[in-house]
């Protein structure tokens, strides 16, 4: 049952980002006047870019849930970044190059050779347009997945609350709250030393995190081994959220038994 309700988090997690990046695609050429691109009505453009959208968004949505974050993500940072746009690079040249010798074929009634060998093609990927397409998807890709990462650390209404300027004006709230911390920590961190004790804290933090996210917490603050998870009145009381969330943890965390016992010895024991 975990298992499908993951499942479906994730498609729906895939989906929205798709649907969003075909947005952006579909409107690149308010935008940007298309001049090198398969000539055409003025919708073919938009076509492309609806095409475009949708093949970088899922590209981009699978790698971000099943590459990065369960592969790549304990890289050093700077690393990272640089793997996660070579990606990015890579994954929007293949989109475009695609869509492009997809739109000669059904439009244009060329063939595969007769289109990648064109002058018009070859001139089209030394151009400043493509360029700019480079820049202009980059730029999309990095505001998804900064949206996603904020919600996903977070909770769903952090960055709206910050951007909509909740957080600068005191108001009065009813509210729910879990104070969440670990058993031992003091014992555990003599164990470790203070470099594998914080790994380890970075490992629990981490893997808690979905399971907050599906029961609509929001994570108000960490305090050395503690983690502070809240839900407004009707959040929280909706489907018992605040309840089940630690369940969620539970299960989280035992799904990782193995993993942590083979890192560190023991299985991370917690109290709310």
């Amino acid at each position: 049952m975990n298992f499908n309700k993951r499942t479906w988090k994730d498609l729906a997690t895939i989906a929205s980002a798709t649907f969003v990046s075909m947005i952006f695609g579909s409107a690149y050429p308010l935008f940007f006047k298309p001049t090198l691109q398969p000539a055409g009505p003025a919708w073919h453009s938009h076509v492309n870019g609806i095409a475009v959208g949708f093949f970088i968004g899922l590209a981009i949505s699978l790698g971000e849930l099943y590459l990065f974050r369960a592969k790549f993500r304990r890289l050093r940072f700077s690393f990272f970044i640089l793997v996660q746009t070579l990606y990015y690079l890579v994954v929007i040249h293949m989109a475009v190059t695609s869509v492009m010798v997809a739109h000669y074929v059904v439009f244009h009634n060329q063939g595969f050779s007769e289109t990648v060998n064109s002058v018009v093609f070859k001139t089209f990927f030394r151009s400043s347009e493509f360029l700019v397409i480079n820049v202009y998807a980059l730029s999309m890709i990095f505001v998804i997945s900064f949206v996603r990462q904020v919600n996903r650390m977070l909770g769903q209404n952090a960055l709206v609350n910050f951007i909509s300027g909740k957080y600068h004006k005191p108001v009065e709230e009813e509210r729910v709250f879990m104070f969440l911390d670990l058993k031992d920590s003091t014992a555990i961190a003599e164990r470790l030393g203070h470099k594998r004790y914080h790994q380890f804290l970075n490992d629990f933090f981490y893997d808690i995190t979905p399971a907050i996210v599906e029961s609509k917490g929001e994570i108000y603050q960490y305090v050395g081994d503690e983690v502070v998870i809240t839900w407004s009145k009707e959040r929280g009381l909706q489907n018992a959220n605040c309840i089940n969330c630690y369940f969620r943890i539970s299960a989280a965390i035992a799904g990782h038994e193995d993993k942590y016992r083979r890192k560190y010895g023991f299985q991370p024991k917690f109290k709310a």
